[in-house]
């Protein structure tokens, strides 16, 4: 899990999370349209991305085709949507690296109660498809003044972050 300060440390993340990738993998990132032209500056970036082994989705375009028509979100979709496109790249007999910008989105517009549900279909998702996630959040969205906030993360795990005293 990993703590971001601006776009540009999100950048520098996920260049490193892509590039690192062996021959063997293939990643899979949701996220927003400024996340990917910053990305895609990158030569061994755009490399990758012609190869076929980098694959980019729009996290707002995801978040619809994974909620139902009544904004919620839907397990089935979910599976179907992102398992698919993780089943579609282990049938090829890679690995699966993914980063998803959704749970930052739903954050940050104040939905809580659903980015802790999307954690949650993330977790189920884990248990039955093999990828390794990467958790991203940043420190702005989570660190509240004199709060303390609790919420499910990536894989099970949990973490809790006390705001900086005054």
């Amino acid at each position: 899990m990993v703590y971001y300060d601006s776009q540009q440390s999100l950048t520098e993340t996920l260049t490193e999370y892509i590039l690192t990738a062996d021959a063997n993998e293939r990643c899979i990132v949701v996220t927003q349209a400024i996340t990917i032209k910053q990305l895609v500056r990158n030569p061994e970036i755009r490399t990758r991305l012609q190869a076929g082994d980098l694959h980019f989705f729009s996290a707002e375009a995801m978040l619809e085709d994974i909620c139902d028509a009544s904004g919620r979100l839907s397990d089935q979709r979910f599976i179907a949507k992102i398992g698919g496109l993780i089943a579609s790249i282990e049938q090829s007999g890679k690995k699966v690296r993914v980063y998803g910008d959704m749970v930052v989105l739903l954050w940050k517009s104040g939905a809580r109660s659903k980015a802790i549900a999307l954690e949650e279909l993330w977790n189920k998702l884990s248990q039955v498809q093999s990828f390794s996630l990467l958790c991203a959040y940043p420190e702005q969205s989570i660190v509240q003044k004199n709060a303390r906030l609790h919420i499910d993360t990536c894989h099970a795990q949990t973490f809790s972050l006390a705001a900086a005293s005054t």
